[in-house]
């Protein structure tokens, strides 16, 4: 920042006459980029001879030209003219904001000079002046993209009226602008009889053919345009020079917020409404800690917009299916008075779920014993709902028999018991190790191939075997 209160602070009758003053010998290639330039007070002054009372935040000496790129001009005044800048040659302003300068004359800029002044992508507001509060223009001038909006009379004193826009020259065109909420008439000049040239722009009261239309500006000092603003896709192309690519936030310039890519007027290009989901983490997992899902607007709404999460949208159900790693979608439905956010389609939110369900079985008894008769039997359920049938392969050691040999589980019927008899065989040793396990296989991934819990066989020869738990999924 460059500041000209270089005395008591915010006391500004102690403020530097100039913040930046430019030589003479500058030219248009000479640029000031990125800066925010304030508190300059060209009061008036004399001083051997010379009166300081111009362009208080950028005077330039006669027969200067400057380039401004980037750059914030606020609260400097002057007693002259341009508060701001006063140009007396060649000028050009890119993505420049001019705001709450003061002057009796072009309270934003004056422009003094016959030869070309170029402004693009620009904002005026918050200035003041009795004649021309934005700006004071002379001789050919071209104003594209810019908005001149809350620019205000300086006094009461104006002689012909206040206006935002003061022509003190011809060949001053305006393309893809918007002026708007100003005090008095968007336009006027010292004889009545200058006209600007009007393309493509918003213009209060619609002077000389400009569009008399609210642009609906997001309102409290943000000059961006809402939804279903009149100034959207409502530009001409062929009048943003070449080299422009963006807007005054960094956005595209041009984008195809309905059916076809047509700039907009002013200095912000408008974003298509959007409802922007921001999730705290993509995967989850059944039974598990939730996560929170951020909703915002990218766009300030003409009426209270609300946002209903679909019927059916669910996320991580902790359920009894074998589900495996699958997903979940979040759907949203928007209901607005507002017609930019009435019914706007939202892509739906899509989560990977992980399963908390795994392949288990629940046996009647984890060690059996052969009775007297070397018999015994025990039941066997699964332990968790399958997404198809499974086949579970009964295997005993060498000691056993079983009957029968294959269960088969159904989505149906997977919790209903299911009874497996075996007896020792004749000849049998009580010294073996005798077990039954249980392998599963589905087109389930979660069942295919598992190893279900083994039961231990207690013979009746007195030999007790302990085997391990599952080796599940």
């Amino acid at each position: 920042m460059l500041s000209g209160d270089i005395g008591v602070a915010g006391n500004a009758a102690d403020n530097s006459f100039y913040v930046v003053q430019i030589d003479r010998n500058a030219t248009l290639a000479t640029t000031l980029d990125g800066l925010t330039i304030s508190g300059g007070n060209a009061d008036g002054t004399f001083i051997d001879g010379v009166r300081y009372g111009s362009g208080a935040g950028v005077n330039m000496e006669f027969g200067s030209s400057l380039t401004l790129r980037g750059v914030i001009l606020e609260n400097n005044r002057a007693a002259d003219g341009g508060g701001a800048v006063q140009f007396s040659e060649r000028g050009r302003l890119e993505n420049v904001i001019v705001r709450n300068n003061s002057a009796p004359a072009g309270g934003g800029i004056f422009h003094a000079g016959r030869n070309t002044l170029t402004i693009i992508n620009s904002i005026f507001t918050g200035n003041r002046a009795d004649n021309g509060s934005a700006m004071l223009l002379g001789q050919g001038a071209t104003i594209v993209n810019s908005t001149i909006a809350g620019n205000s009379e300086e006094s009461i004193s104006a002689q012909i009226g206040p206006s935002a826009v003061r022509l003190n020259g011809d060949n001053i065109v305006f393309a893809n602008s918007i002026i708007w909420g100003n005090d008095g008439l968007a336009f006027n000049s010292f004889d009545g009889t200058l006209r600007p040239t009007l393309t493509n722009s918003i213009v209060q009261g619609g002077l000389y053919g400009g569009t008399d239309a609210d642009p609906r500006f997001v309102g409290s000092g943000d000059l961006r345009l809402r939804p279903g603003s009149p100034a959207i896709d409502a530009g001409d192309n062929t009048a943003v020079p070449l080299a422009v690519n963006s807007d005054l936030d960094g956005n595209s310039r041009i984008v195809a917020y309905g059916s076809s890519a047509v700039v907009d007027m002013g200095a912000y290009e408008a974003v298509p409404p959007r409802l922007i989901v921001a999730v705290a983490a993509s995967r989850l997992r059944e039974g598990g800690q939730g996560v929170g899902v951020a909703l915002r607007l990218n766009s300030r709404p003409g009426a209270n917009v609300t946002v209903q999460l679909d019927a059916g949208s669910q996320a991580a159900v902790n359920d009894t299916r074998l589900e495996g790693l699958h997903e979940a979608t979040l759907s949203y439905s928007l209901s607005s008075a507002d017609g930019a956010y009435q019914g706007l389609q939202v892509a739906p939110t899509l989560l990977a779920v992980e399963d908390d369900e795994r392949a288990s079985a629940q046996l009647s008894s984890s060690t059996v014993r052969t009775g007297a008769n070397g018999q015994g039997s025990y039941t066997l359920a699964l332990g968790s709902a399958p997404s198809s049938t499974v086949i579970v392969t009964v295997t005993p050691s060498s000691e056993l028999e079983v009957d029968p040999p294959v269960l088969i589980f159904t989505p149906a019927n997977w919790s209903q018991p299911q009874t497996i008899t075996f007896r020792q065989r004749t000849g049998a040793g009580v010294a073996a190790l005798p077990s039954i396990s249980h392998r599963a296989s589905s087109a389930d991934p979660i069942y295919d191939e598992a190893e279900l819990p083994t039961v231990t066989v207690e013979l009746s020869g007195g030999t007790k075997v302990y085997l391990p738990v599952m080796r599940g999924r």
